[in-house]
């Protein structure tokens, strides 16, 4: 990886994961791409933010207002 660049092609990730883990918990931008084209980012799970309170179910429980906002599972099946 060149460290002056925060893109890893995804092949030399597969090498290198625990080096890029690391520097992700250090607070380094680490990205995974393909084809010089980015297309994840590693990142920390205490830096997530949940998007909806049904992300966060460990918490609390999710309401019906909460289940309302999840895609209709037929939207996963194609």
């Amino acid at each position: 990886m060149n460290m002056g660049s925060n893109l890893v092609d995804l092949q030399e990730a597969q090498y290198k994961l625990e080096e890029l883990v690391s520097l992700a918990l250090q607070g380094r931008q680490v990205i995974l791409g393909n084809d010089g084209k980015p297309l994840v980012q590693l990142v920390p799970l205490g830096l997530i933010q949940p998007k909806t309170p049904v992300a966060n179910a460990r918490k609390q429980r999710p309401t019906a207002a909460d289940l309302e906002q999840l895609p209709e599972q037929k939207d996963f099946m194609q």
